[in-house]
Order: C-alpha cells, then structure tokens, then sequence
C-alpha cells in the first residue's frame, strides 16, 4: 500500500491508504490524461520527447527546490482510512482525484499537468522501491529513471 498523508482545511490530518490494485487501475488513467493534453499535431518521436522533456522538468524542479518540501505530520487529530474508490474528473487544466472510503468520505486532490508529473514520478519511484512491476509505465517515465547503461564493449 501507498501512504498519503494531507491535511484538510480544517487543520485535520487524514492518512490514506492507496492499495496497489486501485494504483494499477488509476494511474493508466492518469497517463493518458497526460498524453491526451499533448497537440494533436506531435506524433510519434516528437510527441515522445516533448512528453519526456516535460517530465524531466518537472522531476528536476521537485530536486531542485530550495525550500524544503511541505510535509504532513501525523497529529492527535488525524483520521486513516483506506482508499475503496477513486473518481476523475478530467477538465483541459487539470484533474481532480476525488478519494473515497467506505463510509464515502471524500478527499479531493486537484492536479494541473505539472504536479501531476511529479506526484506520477513519486508514484514511479514508490513502485521501483517496492519491486512492483507496472506493464503502464510509459517510457517517457521509465527512461529518466533508468540508471544509464554502459556498454559491455567499447563502441569506436
């Protein structure tokens, strides 16, 4: 499972659960809400190294940040809950995941392509550290988190 921690309006931390089963169902979704937002006229080799460009910008301003992340601390008052249902509403500027329990209590998170990016090479990263495999990766995540290679033979 995936922990996410977020803290309400209210000033009350909710600690969510995201199992890997909702992540394999949600994140082709958030894929293709990417790729879909490129121009139509980017085909093939363009449209692939103008969605990488993006999302190594994206990564390397997340590295780069020279404020410290906001982070979430749990708290007295705080509230977990697992993940049952994830509902996306798609504008042209951003997503919203809208986050359900069984009791159907929502969270709402609200994601514009760039943070989108990020949180998607969080969810990347997340995936490599637990040694899950995602047949959806595309490569324009999966080829800037790739160790670079050496060749076994020298190439002249």
């Amino acid at each position: 499972r995936i922990r996410i921690s977020a803290r309400r309006s209210d000033d009350v931390v909710v600690v969510l659960w995201l199992t890997r089963r909702l992540a394999d169902r949600l994140i082709p979704n958030l894929i293709g809400w990417i790729e879909k937002s490129a121009p139509p006229q980017d085909q093939g080799l363009v449209k692939q190294f103008k969605l990488q460009s993006a999302q190594v910008a994206a990564r390397q301003e997340t590295q780069q940040r020279k404020e410290a992340p906001v982070t979430v601390q749990d708290a007295p008052k705080s509230e977990t809950w697992l993940i049952q249902r994830i509902d996306v509403n798609a504008t042209p500027e951003e997503l919203t995941l809208i986050l359900k329990d069984e009791k159907d209590e929502v969270v709402a998170l609200k994601l514009a392509q760039k943070p989108l990016r990020q949180w998607l090479s969080i969810l990347f990263t997340a995936y490599q550290t637990a040694d899950w495999r995602g047949e959806f990766w595309p490569d324009w995540i999966t080829d800037i988190a790739a160790p670079t290679k050496r060749a076994a033979t020298p190439v002249h």
